[in-house]
């Protein structure tokens, strides 16, 4: 049993699977590489979060503070 559908173009596509005695392994294997990496490397995304210009570390000659002759 085949898969079709239509785009919105009217192009009409159509998939017929391949059916074989035994799973072709190593295609397997870099499917699942694959898609760990890329899970991956959304979670390293979402875990960086940039800073913001009031966020940034200030540099030594930046800091006030107790016994600093400039404020």
């Amino acid at each position: 049993m085949g898969y079709s559908r239509t785009t919105d173009t009217g192009r009409r596509i159509t998939a017929t699977p391949r059916v074989l005695e035994e799973p072709d392994t190593a295609r397997l294997v870099a499917l699942v590489l694959h898609l760990a990496e890329q899970l991956h490397h959304e979670e390293a995304q979402d875990r960086a979060i940039p800073a913001r210009d009031d966020q940034t570390p200030a540099r030594d000659d930046q800091t006030n503070g107790p016994g600093d002759s400039t404020g």
